[in-house]
């Protein structure tokens, strides 16, 4: 079913992370999976035993005479009414059928961790966070006036948007997967999930605005927008030049905002862009791309 010990390394803290940034070769030489960085939904195999071995750690204490792991039956009997579901069964050992239920069933799983969020020191809670981002789950462990619960790294609505926009072919979903993937992938980038948003955007626009222009960049197909807004519709209510208007300062704002694009001898200069910075830039560049790709901001016929 499960090894005792090695659920109990993980219950005293282990797995905390020193290789969070570690890349298989595989994935180094560029062979590997597109996806390979999250955010990944459910349970997938490799996160299976890590995720059994910490809630064994919540829910059960070794034995010192046995070595074995006992059960809290109070805890597990709470959870099985609170959670409403027919969790323990009648005729195996409460922990055995915990298991059957989570792992080998995968019934209701991230409900159980969930359930146990909200009862778990912070120690405990912290190595959780670190299981979810090195196997690049698409969990995390968040705070809430009611105790700590999993919530999705990303928005429900958000990702359903950013789904149908890399769904789709080309060199402006490549680079915002690229995005993404800096961003609520496994080992977070905040530089690299910014710089790949605006490149997502600049392959974009400059193929709507400057087709012909092998040099264009971002930023010359705003100066090209702004120049000439009276050639551009945005599909939205009127007035045009508001809208066009507004659509440019959305453009400027992405472009301008990669505040560590260049080096700077200013002090005051910000050496990087924070991880808020890159999710708002990354979102606003899926917006963009949609826009200009089902023309929503067009050049009128």
């Amino acid at each position: 079913m499960f090894c005792p010990a090695f659920a109990r390394g993980w219950a005293k803290g282990l797995g905390r992370g020193e290789q969070s940034m570690w890349r298989p070769l595989s994935e180094r030489d560029g062979a590997g999976s597109s996806d390979f960085d999250g955010p990944h939904d459910g349970v997938p195999e490799w996160l299976e035993r890590s995720l059994w071995a910490w809630v064994v750690g919540q829910v059960a204490d070794e034995d010192f005479a046995t070595g074995d792991m006992l059960a809290d039956e109070v805890l597990l009997l709470r959870m099985e009414r609170e959670l409403q579901r027919p969790i323990l069964g009648p005729d195996r050992d409460m922990l055995e059928a915990l298991h059957v239920f989570c792992v080998v069933e995968h019934r209701d799983y991230l409900n159980v961790v969930d359930y146990l969020c909200r009862r778990t020191p912070a120690g405990a809670l912290a190595t959780l966070d670190t299981i979810l981002k090195e196997a690049g789950s698409l969990w995390t462990v968040t705070d809430h006036q009611h105790g700590a619960r999993l919530t999705r790294r990303v928005d429900q609505v958000a990702q359903n948007a950013a789904d149908q926009v890399l769904s789709v072919d080309g060199r402006a979903s490549t680079h915002l997967s690229s995005a993404w993937s800096a961003v609520y992938g496994r080992a977070p980038d905040p530089t690299t999930g910014y710089r790949e948003s605006v490149r997502a955007v600049e392959a974009m626009v400059c193929g709507v605005v400057e087709p012909k222009n092998k040099m264009a960049t971002l930023g010359t197909s705003i100066g090209a927008i702004r120049s000439n807004g009276g050639k551009w519709l945005v599909n939205l209510h009127d007035p045009q030049e508001a809208n066009v208007s507004t659509v440019v300062g959305m453009l400027q704002m992405l472009w301008k905002g990669q505040t560590d694009r260049h080096g700077s001898a200013h002090e005051e200069a910000p050496l990087n862009v924070s991880m808020e910075e890159a999710e708002a830039a990354l979102h606003l560049a899926v917006l963009l791309v949609d826009w200009f790709r089902r023309g929503v901001v067009a050049r009128p016929e």
